[in-house]
């Protein structure tokens, strides 16, 4: 059992009255610090809320978003995806590289020097029917299908994008 003058065993609260807060930083003793008034302590977390959703700007307040509203939203979302989508011309996936080679010859300059190899030579790799093919094209050609590597890779984001769309229009539709 612990008793009145039992020291370093006594609980929390009373080393909190005992030396509290501020007292035991200023070097005052307990006697002098003064509990804040509870307007004060409201007006605290008044401030501390606020100052959590400033960090949050997003974070709404406000009641739901109906389902109505959820649903303009994804069909408007939908939309811009075709739209976006109709506007892509050229579509094309594998890689497209830029090479330069050796052409074997020992006295040829690009045996020497590695600045100085032949090309540049583009290169599209592609799989078809599950096997990589390569295939050699001209600068203007090259142009294109980067071009076209890039709409496609841009196609298959905005495809995901509706995809995640329809099914939260399937989930609202839902009874």
């Amino acid at each position: 059992m612990h008793g009145a003058d039992s020291g370093p065993t006594r609980g929390y609260r009373h080393r909190r009255r005992e030396c509290g807060r501020q007292g035991a930083r200023e070097g005052k003793p307990a006697s002098d610090v003064r509990e804040p008034s509870r307007a004060a302590v409201w007006v605290a977390l008044e401030t501390l809320w606020r100052y959590y959703y400033r960090q949050f700007p997003n974070t709404s307040t406000t009641m739901p978003v109906t389902a109505e509203v959820r649903l303009a939203k994804a069909h408007a979302r939908i939309a811009e995806i075709h739209r976006t989508l109709a506007s892509l011309h050229y579509l094309s996936s594998g890689t497209l590289l830029k090479r330069t080679k050796l052409c074997g010859n020992p006295r040829c300059r690009c045996a020497s020097d590695p600045a100085a190899r032949h090309g540049p030579y583009y290169e599209w790799s592609y799989l078809k029917a599950r096997k990589l093919r390569h295939r050699t094209l001209t600068a203007a050609q090259a142009e294109r299908m980067q071009l076209a590597i890039a709409n496609y890779r841009k196609a298959k984001k905005l495809l995901k994008a509706w995809e995640v769309q329809s099914l939260r229009l399937i989930e609202l539709n839902a009874p």
